[in-house]
């Protein structure tokens, strides 16, 4: 679920930025021969050679100056060594050689000859360099390493700190982290909220998810995969009529076009009971083409209105489904609900076409039903001729040879 920030060492261009501020440190150390973090002027000229070509964005080339000052043998460890090892691991992680460029700062770190809070930095600076170059891991142990010092995070430090805990999926120590470069901002980035959302889901904190999204819903009503998500939210924490409401929102907004979303829509309001709002919403869609006119649609209309209790709506739902349908089920069910509103001469028409189909499941009750239709009707001779096949069938063999002896007695003429 997770989805995570691309932050691509985010802080690059700080470190260029205090490279130069310590080569400025530098230039003022050397007017001090008594100060011990000097650095030579042959060296501090070349620094000043490779921060050109940083500047410059000639990273390849920095990093040439700098290893040649590494390879020249005037550096014998101390101040000097690591500021340019901090500086090549800034031009080789420029250079996305995120690996070379974290061993030149694990060196310039274990020189323990940087200024205290350059000293701090560079634990940072590694944290940095590994998450980008997807070494989490690592990373997770700089920024401890630098946390356990007197520090105070801003909220860019906190976001690759959460992130770096987020890829070892260590989602409790990442929130609070997060949380806490979001509060820094008077209006976070929407990435970061996104990110937040996304550790409520990894967490299966779905209290805390609806809440961030109502926040985030208010912040940019327009975007609708946030009311969806909070819809799927409702629903995972079973607040179905939350959920069905938010949906309907969206519908008369507009924004439920695609089938699969209207077809969830309809299914919701099925299932909270509202069957008479799912039959019109469905109807409209069938009617406009954004669901389609197939066997399926309009069995789920016809049942709808059933459940509504709009019987004669469902009843045309359901013969536009039985003349798609190859098989003559829909009609038998289409006869039942004309022979419970007394339409009788429209069940008998039903069942000649159930039974023409075929593929029923009990078609002896099928038969049962066209005889008590055709009595209804008056119609004896038809009426016996479909309780005769009626009795053929075990389901319906008794209740038609009933009929068939009432025939006998009230309709004589039946027999001819």
């Amino acid at each position: 679920m997770i989805n995570h920030l691309t932050c691509r060492c985010p802080r690059l261009l700080y470190w260029v930025a205090s490279m130069a501020l310590a080569w400025c440190h530098a230039t003022a150390q050397a007017e001090e021969p008594a100060a011990s973090a000097t650095v030579p002027p042959a060296v501090y000229q070349q620094l000043k050679t490779a921060e050109t070509a940083l500047a410059a964005k000639q990273y390849a080339q920095a990093a040439q100056h700098l290893q040649s000052i590494l390879q020249s043998g005037a550096l014998s460890g101390g101040y000097a060594e690591a500021l340019t090892r901090h500086s090549l691991a800034s031009a080789l992680a420029l250079q996305n050689q995120f690996d070379a460029a974290a061993k030149q700062l694990e060196q310039a770190i274990a020189l323990q000859a940087l200024p205290e809070e350059q000293q701090r930095q560079a634990w940072f600076d590694l944290g940095q360099i590994h998450l980008a170059g997807n070494a989490a891991s690592r990373a997770v142990a700089a920024f401890e390493r630098w946390l356990s010092q007197p520090v105070t995070p801003d909220g860019e430090a906190r976001l690759a700190i959460a992130q770096a805990y987020i890829q070892t999926k260590q989602y409790a120590k990442a929130l609070p982290h997060l949380r806490a470069a979001i509060q820094s901002k008077p209006k976070p980035p929407e990435a970061w909220l996104q990110l937040q959302l996304a550790l409520h889901y990894e967490m299966q904190d779905y209290g805390a998810a609806s809440e961030l999204l109502r926040k985030l819903i208010n912040r940019y009503p327009d975007h609708r995969e946030y009311w969806q998500q909070l819809a799927g939210v409702y629903q995972q924490q079973k607040q179905y009529q939350k959920a069905a409401s938010l949906q309907h929102l969206m519908y008369r907004a507009g924004w439920l076009t695609q089938a699969k979303d209207l077809q969830s829509l309809i299914n919701l309001l099925l299932f909270i009971d509202a069957p008479y709002r799912a039959a019109s919403i469905l109807q409209t869609e069938i009617e406009a083409g954004r669901l389609p006119r197939n066997t399926s649609s309009f069995e789920q209309l016809a049942n709808a209105w059933l459940q509504a209790r709009e019987y004669d709506k469902a009843a045309t739902a359901l013969h536009q489904a039985a003349q798609i349908s190859p098989q003559g089920e829909l009609y038998w069910r289409l006869a039942q609900i004309y022979a419970e509103r007394l339409r009788w001469r429209d069940a008998i028409a039903a069942l000649h076409h159930a039974l023409a189909k075929g593929d029923l499941k009990d078609p002896g009750q099928a038969q049962l039903l066209l005889g008590t239709s055709h009595y209804q009707q008056k119609q004896w001779a038809e009426a016996r001729a479909a309780f005769i096949q009626a009795a053929h069938h075990k389901t319906s063999r008794a209740s038609a040879e009933q009929w068939l002896q009432y025939l006998r007695e009230t309709a004589p003429d039946a027999e001819k």
